[in-house]
């Protein structure tokens, strides 16, 4: 589940992530998409129109003001800033999603995304732009998709009226990007390259592992952060040149994604198999396996259950008690 919540392991379509992004543009209402508004002859009235159709609604307006103001932080400060349009606010997400083959993550192939809607407060479109397999250099989403969605709605601005937004004409000329810098990538780096990297650019990093190269980092290349702050870093196993077994953890317990993080910090891959907490392993723990080995983990929901049943206390009937276990 918390794979899932950051976009790993589930596909969408971009017209299913257009309506999604639709929805929250609309204060939580989700729309039926419409390829045509209207069928009409040249110089007459229209033959058909096709009117908007409500589907539900899908979470909150209160939600939808949150999560906008996320979206708008992104382009403010976060990942996002190449989507700052001059004279409107904008909002967004960037994406960089591996691409899958079916069986895993291919190594080295990428969709840049970036999709986001304006003006902020009062949307009149939403913009969704896709790179398949871009350049290396430029395979993060806020640094291609942002940068094409940003001269789109540029283009629309100069030459419509789409995008007047009143508010827009209230403006501050304080600059987002002030004495911060933006995170570089410490991805496939050793540790001592990390940290000459984070000092060459003023950060400092925080990694429990000594030995490997950096898979993951918090926050994410792009981000602009304050001088001094600090990169979180995990490491895995760096291939060796012959042979090598290595103990397989004891796995037992813990939630599918910290099971995964640990098998790939010690050169192991996973097999899931379920979901929730790890209830069984193949190989079990303590024996050895070489590097690339797979490792197959059962893993049960009811057990979740099981633990938050025993972390809460008793609620009257009054309260009602609602169980919050994800998925549920």
């Amino acid at each position: 589940m918390a794979s899932i919540s950051i976009g790993q392991e589930i596909g969408v379509t971009a017209m299913q992530m257009a309506m999604a992004y639709g929805a929250l543009a609309n204060g939580g209402t989700l729309m039926t998409p419409r390829v045509a508004l209207e069928v009409a002859r040249h110089g007459e009235h229209p033959v058909v129109s096709y009117p908007s159709i409500k589907i539900r609604k899908v979470f909150s307006e209160e939600t939808a003001k949150t999560l906008v103001d996320f979206c708008k932080g992104v382009v403010k400060n976060g990942t996002g800033t190449n989507a700052q349009v001059e004279g409107i606010e904008t909002a967004g997400k960037t994406g960089t999603a591996q691409k899958s083959d079916g069986r895993g993550y291919i190594d080295g192939k990428y969709i840049a995304s970036f999709i986001g809607f304006a003006p902020a407060d009062a949307p009149q479109l939403v913009c969704l732009v896709l790179l398949d397999e871009p350049e290396q250099n430029h395979y993060y989403g806020g640094s291609s998709a942002a940068v094409v969605f940003r001269k789109i709605i540029e283009g629309i601005n100069l030459s419509t009226d789409l995008l007047a937004d009143p508010g827009s004409n209230v403006m501050t000329l304080s600059d987002p990007k002030a004495n911060r810098s933006a995170v570089p990538s410490f991805l496939r780096l050793t540790l001592n390259e990390a940290e000459i990297l984070a000092a060459r650019h003023g950060f400092r990093v925080d990694c429990t592992m000594k030995d490997g190269e950096v898979f993951a980092q918090v926050p994410e290349p792009g981000t602009y952060a304050d001088p001094g702050s600090e990169i979180s870093l995990a490491l895995r196993a760096a291939p060796s040149n012959g042979p090598q077994e290595i103990p397989v953890p004891d796995l037992l317990g813990l939630p599918v994604r910290k099971a995964r993080r640990m098998l790939i910090e010690c050169g192991l891959s996973g097999k899931i198999e379920g979901y929730g907490l790890v209830e069984s392993q193949d190989p079990e723990p303590g024996m050895m396996a070489g590097q690339g080995t797979k490792v197959t983990l059962c893993c049960n929901p009811l057990k979740c259950e099981d633990q938050e049943d025993k972390a809460k206390p008793e609620e009257s009937p009054v309260s009602g008690g609602a169980k919050t276990a994800g998925g549920r």
